[in-house]
């Protein structure tokens, strides 16, 4: 499944033939694994790099509503309840980070 290739109205930084992170690797084979369509990428891509509902609809040209609707349904797909958890998922390294916390918090 191509990327991104019928996004006409993606704005500057989302051309997805300039990623070359292993996040984005992991991020193909997370939307192939749970069916995730084209608009829901789009969608997803605009969500992940901290655009707001109102932000990400305007670069669509798709109403709030459906970005809500985009979103419900790719945490249902993905099962995560958050932004910060769909953010993990899609760049584990991040979880990496904080791995520190848990020695500090038992001693």
């Amino acid at each position: 499944m191509a990327l991104g290739n019928s996004n006409p109205a993606s704005g500057e930084g989302a051309d997805p033939g300039d990623r070359d992170e292993p996040a984005d690797e992991k991020a193909t084979c997370l939307f192939e694994e749970a069916d995730i369509t084209e608009r829901e990428q789009d969608v997803l891509r605009l969500i992940a790099e901290g655009n707001s509902c109102r932000a990400t609809a305007e670069q669509l040209h798709i109403t709030e509503g459906t970005v809500r609707s985009c979103i419900k349904r790719i945490y249902g797909k993905l099962n995560v309840h958050s932004r910060q958890e769909l953010i993990d998922l899609l760049r584990p390294e991040r979880q990496l980070n904080s791995s520190e916390s848990p020695s500090r918090l038992s001693s």
